[in-house]
C-alpha cells in the first residue's frame, strides 16, 4: 500500500480527485459560493493509515477574482463503499495509486474519525496531521466521534463528552487567533473558557505554517447563551417560569462576572499597552470613515451615524487632554451566541475573530479594548 506524500506524489494523490471535488466542494456550507466552477489546485496531500479505510487529509485552493480560496479536506479511501457510507459518496478513484477506489466525505466515518484523534493523541502522521501541545495533560482517545449539525467555516467533531476537535476548513498561517488566545488562558488556568490540549498542524509539503484546527474540552452539557436567554425571557413575560419574574437577570450578572473574568486573564496574559495621543487621534478617523461606508451600504445606519461618531470624537478628546488610555486584548466578536451556560457557570468561547487584514490598527488578534487612565 503507497502512502508517501512527498512533493512528487502530492499530484498523484489528489489531482485525479480534483474534477469531483470541486462540485461536491460547492455544496458545502463552509465553502464560498462566489468560487463555485472555479478551477481547484493541489496545495497539500497526506494519507493516514497503513490498510482500509485510509484518511486522505488534503488543502486545495480555488482561484477567483477575490484572489485565492484555501479549504481543508478531510476524505475517506476505501475499496468498495459500504451501504450506510454511500450517501457521504464524491467518487470514484480515476487514476493513480488508489485507482477504483471509492472516496468519500471522511466526516460520515466514525472509523476514520477514531484514527484522526489517536494519531494526533500519538504523535502525528509522517508528514501529516499532528498536534502541537498547549497542555501538560495528555489527550484521551477511545472516545466514540460525533460531528456536530452546525456547521460554518469550521467543522465541530465532539468525542464523547470530553473533547471537541475544529476544523478550520480556511485554514491560515499562524498565528491564529483563536489558538493565541486559548493557550495563554489554559497557562493562566482560566476556568472560563475551554482547555486547549493543542493546535492541529502538518508537515505535509504544502501545508508547513497552516493552523488546520484545535483540540479542546468539549462541553456536553453548555446551552447557548441567546436560546438561554430568549427562553428566560419568553418564561418571565409568560409567567411560566420557576421563582420570582426575573427574566435574565441573574444570569446576566453572573455571565457579566464571567466576561470580567476572561478579560482579565488576557490582560494577564498579553499585558496592555498605553497610546500616545496621535494613535487614538488616528483610529477614532479610522473608526468615522468605517461608520460612514457602513452606512452607506445599510442606509438604515444613518440614523445612528451622529451619536456614534460623537462617541468616536469623544475618545479623542479625551486622549488629547493628557488622559492616559491604554489597550488590551478582548475575545473580539462577543455576543450571546459566544457564551455557552454550563452547569458550572457560564464559558466563553469561539475566539476566532475575523482575519487580521480586517482588524483595526487597535484590533490585534482577538481585538483590543481600551480603557480609560485614572
Amino acid at each position: 500500500m503507497r502512502t508517501e506524500t512527498s512533493t512528487e506524489t502530492r499530484a498523484e494523490i489528489l489531482q485525479p480527485l480534483l474534477p469531483a471535488l470541486g462540485p461536491w466542494m460547492a455544496g458545502r456550507r463552509w465553502f464560498d459560493a462566489r468560487y463555485a466552477g472555479a478551477p481547484l489546485t493541489a496545495e497539500a496531500a497526506s494519507v493516514v493509515g497503513d490498510e482500509p479505510p485510509l484518511l486522505l487529509h488534503a488543502v486545495v485552493s480555488a482561484d477567483g477574482e477575490a484572489g485565492p480560496l484555501r479549504c481543508q479536506l478531510l476524505l475517506g479511501l476505501r475499496p468498495e463503499l459500504p451501504d450506510r457510507l454511500a450517501p457521504a459518496a464524491i467518487a470514484t478513484v480515476p487514476a493513480g495509486p488508489w485507482q477504483g477506489w471509492r472516496v468519500y466525505d471522511a466526516l460520515a466515518d466514525g472509523t476514520l474519525l477514531a484514527l484522526l484523534l489517536r494519531t494526533l493523541a500519538g504523535g502525528g502522521a509522517p508528514q501529516g496531521p499532528r498536534l502541537e501541545r498547549s497542555s501538560r495533560y495528555p489527550l484521551p482517545v477511545g472516545l466514540v466521534p460525533r460531528p456536530l449539525q452546525v456547521e460554518q467555516s469550521n467543522t465541530s467533531v465532539a468525542y464523547g463528552d470530553r473533547v471537541l476537535l475544529k476544523i478550520f476548513r480556511r485554514p491560515e498561517p499562524a498565528p491564529h487567533t483563536e489558538v493565541e488566545a486559548l493557550r495563554a488562558l489554559t497557562r493562566q488556568e482560566c476556568a472560563r473558557t475551554p482547555h486547549l490540549y493543542g493546535a492541529v498542524h502538518s508537515d505535509a509539503p504544502g501545508a508547513e505554517g497552516l493552523v488546520l484546527g484545535l483540540v479542546e474540552e468539549f462541553l456536553p452539557d453548555a446551552r447557548d447563551g441567546w436560546e438561554e436567554a430568549l427562553r428566560q425571557a419568553t418564561d418571565s413575560v409568560a409567567g411560566t417560569g420557576r421563582g420570582p419574574a426575573r427574566g435574565f437577570t441573574g444570569d446576566a450578572f453572573s455571565l457579566g462576572r464571567a466576561v470580567a473574568d476572561v478579560h482579565g486573564a488576557l490582560g494577564e496574559a498579553f499585558g496592555r499597552t498605553r497610546l500616545t495621543v496621535e494613535d487614538v487621534a488616528e483610529e477614532a478617523a479610522r473608526m468615522t470613515m468605517r461608520l460612514k461606508e457602513a452606512a452607506e451600504e445599510v442606509p438604515a445606519l444613518a440614523r445612528y451615524t451622529a451619536r456614534l461618531g460623537a462617541l468616536f470624537d469623544d475618545c479623542a478628546r479625551v486622549a488629547g487632554r493628557g488622559c492616559p488610555l491604554y489597550v488590551q486584548r478582548t475575545h473580539g466578536d462577543l455576543h450571546l451566541g459566544q457564551a455557552l451556560r454550563a452547569h458550572d457557570g457560564w464559558r466563553i468561547v469561539d475566539f476566532e475573530n475575523q482575519h487580521p487584514a480586517q482588524q483595526s490598527r487597535f484590533g490585534e488578534p482577538n481585538g483590543r479594548h481600551i480603557e480609560r487612565g485614572k
